[in-house]
């Protein structure tokens, strides 16, 4: 499991970096105002804070006791959440970075559920 999880983070971490390359290039390049520029940035951002909830999750997940179990609900809570809002304007994208994106935000969203199932707080 370790062979196969984290080969795929690194490639899920570059390839997030690698569509903030995209859009910033784009944003450069391009006149673009309005819909086009707040869908970019929104995307990339909620698919950056998902990142940092899983690590926030990581490490709550050593924790022992109730507060724990409590912060590791809220805070599947609340990434579920960016998910929700992260897949759809990833996925308005053009090129490139909407695939990374995609890649990134559905694989960092199951490592999330993966440890919501393990830390065995119940619905």
């Amino acid at each position: 499991m370790l062979f196969v999880t984290v080969p795929l983070t690194i490639l899920a971490i570059a390839s997030l970096l690698y569509a903030w390359v995209l859009t910033h290039r784009e944003l450069r390049a391009v006149d673009c105002k309005g819909r086009t520029e707040t869908i970019a940035l929104l995307s990339v951002f909620t698919v950056t804070m998902e990142i940092l909830l899983v690590v926030v999750m990581f490490s709550f997940s050593f924790g022992i006791g109730i507060i724990a179990g409590d912060a590791i609900g809220w805070v599947t809570g609340v990434e579920v959440l960016f998910f929700l809002l992260a897949l759809p304007c990833a996925i308005m994208r053009k090129g490139l970075a909407r695939w990374c994106l995609v890649f990134s935000s559905i694989y960092f969203m199951a490592i999330g559920g993966m440890m919501y199932v393990a830390s065995g707080i119940q619905f």
